[in-house]
């Protein structure tokens, strides 16, 4: 099944610390896209105990500059930052306990960063894999 959550994709960022107390800033967005993901998984129960396969893509902006869009759109890569091991962080945070039961299901990981002159967004699919 092929998931989509809308938007610029967002990094998972550290919790932050004020005086004694630790929080998390990003709650509000990962509350957003966990609706999302809980919407798009309608009503089936969470991957147990299999390994899974995650084939994401995010698709990131292009710059507002007319000649650097040109330039960016033939490379096709998006080689600045977020990183894409921090995007990774924020979508295995956001889908636990909604598309598998822990994050540590995942045992192999396909992901790119692309440039899109569409709408940004993060496409993933989870697919079980087999036991040899």
């Amino acid at each position: 099944m092929l998931y989509l959550l809308k938007g610029d994709p967002c990094p998972l960022q550290r919790a932050r610390i004020a005086g004694r107390r630790v929080y998390d800033n990003q709650v509000g967005i990962k509350l957003h896209a966990r609706i999302c993901l809980e919407s798009q998984q309608d009503n089936v129960p969470p991957f147990e105990n299999i390994p899974l396969h995650l084939n994401v893509t995010f698709f990131m902006k292009l710059p507002h500059n007319p000649k650097l869009r040109k330039q960016y759109l033939k490379q096709h890569y998006h080689i600045f930052k977020p990183d894409a091991d921090n995007l990774l962080k924020m979508l295995g945070d956001i889908s636990n306990s909604i598309l598998y039961r822990d994050d540590c299901l995942i045992a192999k990981i396909t992901a790119e960063k692309i440039y899109t002159d569409g709408e940004p967004r993060t496409e993933f699919t989870l697919t079980p894999l087999k036991w040899e």
